[in-house]
């Protein structure tokens, strides 16, 4: 795919690859149709074909639909590539949901191993590390606003407590409880090393 496309490719990001997929990304509604059409065309002279049925687009405009071989392509409200979710209006609230609802899915698996109070703490610590947290993979690179921190500290605060076995009524502060599990030391670790490289000795 690399070698035929060679000379069709845009620098990143206008065009992406990975695989046998392909992103096009346009300011333009009919550039991108002819980038579409060129596409195909280099593509039908190697035997291959667009797959129509797994083509999407995602746009932040209302506009005519594109189509290819007479059929209109579907339009998107989230687009996801490899991983990271992308909105319209480019907003990251679309993402960190997702991350946060992948988060949430990797907990409900695990709810019952976590609650066995057979199993030693040190370990559901390293269970949650391992299998819970890469499904945030990326948060410490997001914008600190007030709702990106809110949604992921509300998320991992409610496992915590959880986890921990208590409740509101209990009145011990989230803080208290984070740094019983090491998370929040570690995630402003993280957030140093990625912001300052170069202060490492």
């Amino acid at each position: 795919m690399d070698a035929i496309t060679r000379d069709l490719r845009e620098p990143v990001p206008w065009t992406l690859l990975y695989a046998d997929d392909v992103l096009l990304v346009s300011e333009d509604k009919d550039e991108l149709e002819r980038e579409v059409r060129a596409w195909c065309d280099l593509l039908e002279r190697f035997g291959l074909r667009l797959n129509v049925e797994k083509t999407e687009y995602l746009t932040d405009v209302t506009e005519s639909t594109p189509s290819r071989y007479g059929i209109e392509l579907p339009r998107t409200s989230v687009f996801k590539y490899l991983g990271p979710a992308v909105a319209p209006d480019g907003k990251l609230m679309v993402e960190v949901n997702s991350r946060v609802s992948a988060a949430c899915s990797k907990w409900r698996l695990l709810t019952g191993v976590l609650s066995d109070r057979k199993i030693p703490e040190r370990l559901k610590s390293k269970i949650y590390r391992a299998i819970v947290r890469p499904a945030m993979y990326g948060a410490e690179r997001w914008p600190a606003t007030k709702e990106t921190e809110s949604r992921r500290s509300v998320m991992e605060t409610k496992m915590l407590r959880w986890r921990a076995g208590a409740t509101r009524l209990d009145r011990i502060r989230n803080d208290a409880i984070c740094q019983k599990f090491g998370v929040a030391v570690r995630r402003r670790s993280a957030w140093k090393g990625r912001q300052h490289p170069l202060d490492r000795p």
